[in-house]
């Protein structure tokens, strides 16, 4: 536990606010709020929202937005809470926004994406989290079809992180033929991740692209599944990641002249460009049946020659359970190999850096205390887990206090940045 006080003691400097509070979200009624959006708009730069296991998607106010406003939002209870999406939108170059333990799935009305960050020069870091796109919307011969929409979409901000996040493209609504002249054709899946102008970090994330619309009619076209992640104009980063296309629209008449393609897996366009390591790209099968031209599975990876670098390591996980109650046992989670001494860095916000010498990512906006050794790995399996008490807050009258912790790992070859974790503590 001394390690652990030892960098909050340094921390203490870069608190955003010492009168920052905690408020508690519970649709059962045992919090300030009902509501997750009136929660938001009561909110103070620099609080701490807990929101307690709960369906919360049939809310007024069903997109919950955070503009302008360093927050930390944390789900907690014995499932995750689940909204019906996020907007974070126009972070100051200071202001960062937190949310973990979260799930975001659209259902009102369905074709948002499961999360949207735009415009934010500040810091966003999504941990273990799930996002999943809405569905998408017919088309008909007067108008295109919608596709399913992404699980994230990240638009002019250049410095968004996931830990341990599961993403997911929306499906593609099935076809619908009324049986007279109109066709409301089916939709294609939306990917997992879609980035713009941005630049994106991901660890220990699986990017799964949405299935396509099916084709049940009597004269049928099932839609493509969606990309696993599409990037435009963007830096993508990987490190310990999955990327699959998703499935293609399924068929189930002889009159259909193919099931739709697979969606791929990593695309970059527009001069986008994408680093991994320890990170596996696959294409999304085609639909179940076969029509007279036949379909196309999806291709792992679709770039232009020297787009997609991929480095030699094996990545590495670490994670602070989150939230805890001080003086309650805190599990450290510590995944790398034996030999690995584990170096624990504190910073006051997020970004996306390239540390020289050395393989992945600091996600902590400097500058930073010095980092303070946290453990040595001594296990075959290397798993250097360890549980602790979890220490006090250091300022007197707060009731809740956030710190993003990373991660680094030394062996015996190039250091390895591990995966960030935020440590939320809790009078």
């Amino acid at each position: 536990m001394r390690t652990l006080m030892v960098a909050i003691g340094c921390g203490i400097g870069f608190v955003a606010a010492a009168d920052a509070g905690v408020i508690v979200v519970d649709q059962a009624g045992g919090g300030q709020f009902f509501h997750v959006q009136k929660a938001l708009m009561s909110a103070q730069t620099g609080d701490i929202l807990v929101i307690k296991s709960g369906d919360y998607r049939d809310q007024p106010a069903n997109t919950p937005t955070i503009t302008a406003k360093s927050l930390v939002l944390i789900g907690e209870g014995p499932t995750r809470p689940l909204l019906n999406n996020i907007h974070i939108n126009q972070l100051g170059a200071q202001q960062n926004v937190i949310l973990r333990g979260i799930e975001f799935r659209p259902v009102v009305p369905a074709f948002l994406a499961g999360g949207l960050v735009t415009s934010c020069a500040g810091g966003v870091l999504f941990e273990d989290c799930v996002l999943v796109g809405g569905r998408g919307n017919n088309g008909n011969p007067w108008s295109p079809s919608i596709d399913g929409t992404p699980g994230l979409e990240v638009v002019n901000s250049p410095r968004v992180v996931l830990s341990r996040c599961a993403l997911t493209g929306g499906v593609g609504i099935d076809e619908h033929f009324t049986g007279g002249e109109i066709d409301y054709h089916a939709s294609g899946g939306g990917f997992g991740l879609s980035a713009q102008s941005s630049s994106v970090a991901a660890f220990d994330c699986s990017f799964v692209g949405g299935v396509g619309g099916n084709g049940p009619g009597a004269i049928s076209v099932p839609n493509d599944g969606g990309d696993g992640i599409r990037a435009s104009a963007s830096t993508v980063r990987l490190a310990g990641c999955s990327v699959t296309g998703g499935m293609g629209g399924t068929f189930t008449t002889i009159v259909t002249l193919h099931s739709g393609d697979g969606g791929d897996g990593l695309v970059l366009t527009n001069g986008a460009t994408c680093e991994s390591f320890d990170t596996t790209f696959a294409g999304g099968p085609i639909g179940v049946g076969t029509g007279p031209l036949g379909a196309v599975p999806g291709t792992g990876v679709v770039a232009p020659p020297g787009a997609l670098t991929q480095l030699a390591a094996n990545a590495r996980t670490f994670a602070l359970e989150s939230p805890v109650q001080v003086g309650q046992p805190l599990t450290i989670t510590v995944l790398g190999e034996q030999g690995d001494v584990v170096l624990l860095l504190l910073g006051r916000g997020i970004e996306i850096l390239q540390v020289g010498g050395s393989i992945g990512w600091l996600t902590m906006q400097p500058p930073l205390p010095a980092p303070l050794t946290l453990t040595t790995i001594t296990a075959a399996n290397g798993d250097g887990s360890l549980t602790l008490p979890a220490p006090p807050i250091p300022i007197p009258g707060l009731t809740g206090i956030a710190f993003p912790f990373q991660a680094y790992f030394l062996g015996s070859g190039t250091p390895v940045a591990g995966s960030p974790s935020e440590l939320v503590l809790l009078q």
